[in-house]
């Protein structure tokens, strides 16, 4: 069976994007970043996402000053 590609909407005060999921997304304020927000409540490296093989994303905060909103 076929499983669909994950997207990973962001929306911010740049607009919304749809972002390709791979098994790790990096997300941050830093330019090395998969998902690049630039915003000053959002740390260089702010947090991932990774998919366990359960199909399933989870998100790991990385000690963000903001912690997270979803």
């Amino acid at each position: 069976e076929a499983r669909m590609a994950a997207m990973l909407v962001v929306t911010s005060a740049e607009g919304t994007r749809e972002l390709p999921c791979g098994p790790m997304v990096t997300i941050g304020r830093g330019r090395t970043n998969d998902v690049v927000l630039v915003d000053t409540k959002v740390s260089r490296s702010h947090a991932h996402l990774h998919c366990l093989g359960d199909g399933k994303y989870y998100y790991f905060d990385l000690a963000s000053g903001n912690g997270p909103l979803v």
